[in-house]
């Protein structure tokens, strides 16, 4: 089974190298609009395969073997807890099906296929796909879903992180080409998963959390990482105070809320990059900016707060003040250019909560950073504290009420 797996993804590799020499091959006959049968021969010329024969039938002896290897680890004591080399097999099996979501990306007749069949399917509700009744009802694509959202959760449950993870990525990748019909059953699944999982694996926190934030809203994505932030603010409180507190989400540990950190801190410099986009092409220039600027403060000064000791997670905060403090300061001259326009109140708030709850929180973060001589030479601090200084001061010139000491 080991030698058919590894025999098969090397197949599938080749695969999806040739994908690109295909349309290549497709533009150089005239495009989609030029006869099929003049682009198969021209690709059998050049030795081209049809893996679509072997794609469904591999497909579902994988799963087979996920839901076998799920089902022995999960019903088994701890001491006959699978194997080292039925780790290495199920981890081969699931990377097969990630290359066969992969490849299958650029075939909808692979999607199409599975619905014609769905034995190994026992869910019968899934968050924001609805009741699951007949599966001769649900579009291929949400079908295709169905099997690699069981298998993701039945690999969580089992402890397989490693293999969840491959699983989460091949999930991300169906869910790029059909955003629409499954981002938001992707985003519920990332939620649910980061909430039970038992997780002490970086890769598979990173994969979840990924998931999370690349098929949610931006009000949702928000949402989410102060959730998150705070759990972890408990979780770490609960550490120096040498109790035990229950988190929500189970994927938060010592060995993992370094991962997390750098996650949520570079999605609020993504956020904070297109509330800056939009404030320069005056769109956005409104409530709703100083809204979604207000929520991604919030989340940063509750980690100025933690003063995590991490130098990565450091540089991304600095970053991600110096991004909040220029768009603040480049919203503010957006709104005082309307003329005979008086400045909204929700703005007018939101420099008094960047005074009175984010600066100080900034200023007490930069002294302890001080003080544990986190700034050395070859970090990259150094240079975001240079550029938050900058955004401070450019802040200070519009007379809003920022601190101007230095």
């Amino acid at each position: 089974r080991v030698f058919v797996l590894q025999q098969c993804n090397a197949i599938f590799e080749k695969v999806m190298r040739g994908e690109n020499h295909h349309a290549m091959v497709t533009l150089a006959c005239g495009g989609v609009s030029q006869k099929k049968a003049i682009i198969s021969n021209t690709l059998k010329l050049e030795g081209s395969m049809d893996w679509s024969k072997m794609g469904m039938p591999l497909f579902r002896t994988c799963e087979t073997f996920v839901l076998a290897g799920c089902n022995v680890c999960t019903n088994a004591l701890g001491s006959q807890r699978p194997k080292s080399n039925q780790d290495d097999f199920l981890s081969l099996a699931c990377t097969s099906i990630y290359n066969l979501v992969s490849v299958a990306n650029s075939n909808a007749r692979f999607v199409e296929e599975c619905s014609e069949f769905g034995s190994n399917i026992e869910m019968t509700y899934i968050e924001g796909l609805g009741t699951i009744d007949n599966v001769a009802d649900l579009m291929p694509c949400m079908l295709f879903y169905v099997h690699l959202h069981q298998l993701l959760l039945k690999l969580v449950n089992a402890e397989f992180f490693k293999e969840a993870e491959i699983m989460a990525n091949a999930i991300s990748q169906l869910c790029s080409c059909y955003p629409k019909e499954l981002g938001k059953a992707a985003f519920s699944l990332a939620c649910a998963v980061c909430k039970d999982a038992k997780a002490k694996h970086a890769g598979f926190t990173k994969s979840a959390l990924k998931l999370a934030l690349s098929f949610a809203s931006p009000d949702e994505g928000i949402e989410f990482c102060i959730d998150v932030t705070n759990e972890i603010f408990n979780y770490v409180e609960g550490i120096q105070e040498n109790s035990q507190i229950k988190v929500k989400y189970g994927i938060i540990d010592e060995r993992t809320i370094n991962i997390i950190s750098q996650t949520i801190l570079q999605h609020c410099c993504e956020l904070a990059d297109e509330i800056a986009w939009n404030v320069s092409k005056r769109v956005g220039c409104d409530v709703e900016a100083a809204e979604k600027l207000r929520k991604i403060m919030d989340n940063l000064a509750t980690f100025c707060e933690l003063s995590l000791p991490m130098e990565k997670v450091t540089d991304l905060l600095m970053r991600g003040l110096g991004k909040v403090y220029k768009v603040l300061g480049n919203l503010a001259k957006c709104m005082t250019a309307q003329k005979q326009k008086q400045l909204d109140l929700s703005f007018i708030e939101l420099c008094d909560q960047c005074a009175k709850d984010l600066t100080p929180q900034v200023y007490e973060f930069l002294l302890t950073l001080g003080e544990e001589k986190v700034l050395k030479k070859e970090s990259r601090t150094s240079k975001y504290l240079f550029l938050l200084s900058i955004c401070f001061l450019s802040s200070t010139d519009l007379s809003f009420p920022f601190p101007t000491s230095s």
